[in-house]
């Protein structure tokens, strides 16, 4: 199994969009990223580091069995909640999955991928109801769930 996380250098505009939105939170920081598991030997993940990420956008982590690889000073963050939203059907996880096993030819050696976005959630400091306001800001603004799955993990 293949965990890739991705985000953008720059600060991302949907998550600057939902930090205004969440303006009544007081939230000390917001972050969106990536995280793409992909049901496969560690010998496709070259191919796909190579299709998800571009070096002057984003940058990457990945997880194998085999170690951790990518920037991980980027991802060193110590957030207070993570929302984790999975869109049925996901357009992007189908064209991953497609990509690999026809332009990078690993046919039946990709199983299966997934994605979802991640939203690192920072609250002011002192806060205690961290798992009610996360799961109260998915509700509200980040997942629909007509065909969107999410979970708050603290």
């Amino acid at each position: 199994m293949i965990t890739l996380y991705r985000k953008l250098k720059i600060p991302d505009p949907e998550a600057v969009t939902a930090r205004n939105t969440l303006k009544d939170y007081s939230l000390r920081r917001l972050d969106k990223m990536e995280e793409f598991s992909i049901d496969a030997d560690d010998e496709v993940l070259d191919s796909a580091i190579n299709y998800l990420y571009n070096p002057n956008e984003h940058f990457y982590l990945v997880t194998t069995g085999n170690g951790t690889r990518g920037n991980e000073k980027a991802f060193d963050v110590n957030y207070d909640a993570r929302i984790r939203v999975e869109t049925e059907d996901d357009p992007t996880a189908i064209k991953l999955f497609n990509v690999l096993r026809g332009r990078y030819s690993h046919g039946s050696k990709i199983k299966s991928v997934r994605r979802k976005v991640v939203w690192g959630v920072v609250f002011p400091e002192g806060e205690i109801d961290v798992y009610k306001k996360a799961d109260e800001m998915a509700k509200e603004l980040f997942a629909n769930p007509v065909f969107q799955k999410y979970e708050v993990v603290v």
